[in-house]
């Protein structure tokens, strides 16, 4: 199977599934009125990772300006004004992501912010920033965190994304994390 365009969607017949399922959905509501059900929000361009496989597209400046990939930070205000209007318009999930959305210096405030609305959050998350940081989310009402975890080994995971002692962060964090569900 080939890797679809968008790196959300791995295979071409996972994007025909979800295709067929919005479809699907639309017949049954019969109404475009229907409540927003999730939302995948790009936080930031930036990462502390350089990852081989990584298509960054943040990193070709023209053709992302074209297609209003995000440079630097989104705003805590424009992140604030959208969450009310997907809150109105009855969002359920609001997934963070990026680059690194954990680099965003309000990502534990835009949690918070979610959650109290009632809204689901979760990220998608390399797992190498200070478990501290991972705590807090979890504390402002993070409901999913999503780990990308290249390999078992320490030393593959170094390889892979690029940075020396990445792989040994990432399953420190795993660990301590794992240890909060007991």
């Amino acid at each position: 199977a080939m890797r679809h365009a968008n790196p959300d969607l791995i295979f071409d017949t996972a994007l025909e599934a979800r295709t067929q399922q919005v479809i699907e959905h639309l017949r049954q509501r019969q109404s475009l009125d229907a409540p927003l059900d999730r939302v995948t929000l790009f936080l930031t361009d930036r990462c502390n990772l350089a990852c081989r496989y990584c298509n960054r597209p943040h990193l070709a400046s023209n053709d992302a300006l074209h297609h209003g990939v995000c440079h630097g930070y989104l705003p805590q205000a424009t992140y604030l004004a959208w969450l009310q209007a997907w809150s109105e318009a009855g969002l359920k999930h609001l997934h963070f992501t990026g680059g690194e959305p954990g680099l965003h210096p309000h990502l534990t405030a835009f949690v918070r912010a979610a959650a109290q609305r009632g809204i689901l959050t979760s990220i998608t998350s390399n797992g190498t920033l200070p478990y501290r940081l991972y705590a807090r989310l979890l504390k402002a009402g993070l409901n999913e965190l999503r780990l990308s975890i290249d390999s078992a080994k320490p030393r593959e995971i170094d390889i892979v994304v690029g940075r020396r002692g990445a792989g040994l962060r990432l399953l420190k964090n795993l660990r301590a994390l794992l240890r909060l569900r007991a």
